[in-house]
């Protein structure tokens, strides 16, 4: 199926805004191969991942491309929410843990932190302070892109990235499904409330 095809006569196209660029589930699947190139080595060297942590929404599905081939025991989830202030990204505080693996998971553990995108920096430093916070073996962050320009952390960057990209917004294929679902959905309700 044509992951940009026509449904319910709602285009996709017609949901990526024209300062997006949207990353196709293809150029994923590409990008999540380049990523467990570059971590075989890091593997043999520390060990396999005792603890994958995702970070939702995002990487939830570029952690489920990758971690059938990784030798790993446990993917755990963490959310972060940014406060809406009105702020730029690069102005608004640090976002806020809604929730995140128990210490057990991490401590002395190797684990892998997993986003789609480093912009700022924000939510991966975030999360790799409350990972350290429990003293694990070892961190490595894991990212599809990294955007450099963008980045607030000069002496910070993931371990392992597949692209730097410039500071175009990205849209992810999971999130362009989304978009279609909530035009679905505005949809079918705009049709109850004439019937």
């Amino acid at each position: 199926m044509n992951e940009l095809q026509v449904v319910d006569g709602i285009d996709p196209r017609s949901l990526i805004e024209p300062n997006e660029v949207y990353v196709s589930w293809s150029e994923v699947g590409l990008l999540a191969q380049e990523v467990v190139l570059q971590l075989v080595p890091r593997i043999e060297k520390l060990g396999p991942f005792d603890t994958i942590v995702a970070i939702k929404h995002g990487a939830t599905h570029f952690v489920s491309l990758v971690e059938r081939v990784l030798d790993h025991n446990k993917v755990a989830y963490a959310r972060l929410r940014r406060e809406e202030t009105g702020l730029s990204e690069r102005d608004s505080p640090s976002p806020k843990i809604v929730y995140f693996p128990s210490d057990e998971d991490l401590r002395d553990k190797n684990v892998g932190l997993f986003d789609e995108v480093w912009e700022t920096g924000k939510s991966n430093v975030r999360a790799q302070h409350r990972i350290m916070d429990a003293s694990p073996r070892s961190l490595t962050t894991i990212t599809l892109h990294f955007k450099s320009e963008c980045n607030i952390f000069p002496e910070r960057k993931p371990d392992i990235f597949a692209a730097e990209i410039d500071p175009r917004y990205r849209l992810y294929p999971w999130e362009l499904w989304e978009r279609v679902m909530q035009a679905r959905v505005r949809k079918m309700q705009a049709v109850a409330v004439v019937a």
